[in-house]
């Protein structure tokens, strides 16, 4: 998901705090006003590097991960090719932020750990079908 949404670990696509890069731009994501259809914020370049929309705002968005706190931790001195969470756990990965009107919940590398029967209107999914390799 933070690959998708950061865009490749190398070139302009490095370390970027939201999907369009590294300052807040409230014209870029859905932020403060409720759900909107997908793409609402393409035009104002909100897209990430390799295309996906709304990738900071709307909805959180469930990931296949369980949450460890301290899965970060122990890959914070090295790369990690297709990294995956632990193969257990009680709690699940949200990411993506939500339209609320915070900044730091939009941040790609922010990250949330509700229970898996967690339900709210502001937690969706993303459906992902890998069509070519991601480079």
């Amino acid at each position: 998901w933070e690959k998708a949404a950061r865009g490749p670990s190398t070139g302009s696509g490095d370390g970027r705090i939201y999907p369009w890069g590294n300052d807040w731009d409230e014209k870029k994501a859905n932020a403060g006003s409720g759900t909107a259809a997908v793409g609402s914020y393409s035009s104002a370049g909100g897209d990430s590097p390799f295309g996906l929309a709304d990738m900071a705002g709307n909805v959180w968005e469930w990931c296949n991960d369980w949450y460890d706190p301290k899965t970060y931790e122990g890959r914070a001195s090295q790369t990690v090719k297709d990294p995956i969470g632990p193969a257990s756990g009680s709690a699940r990965v949200l990411r993506g932020g939500w339209w609320g009107p915070s900044q730091v919940s939009m941040r790609v590398a922010n990250r949330s750990n509700p229970l898996p029967d967690y339900r709210l209107s502001l937690i969706g999914f993303r459906v992902v079908s890998l069509s070519a390799p991601i480079p």
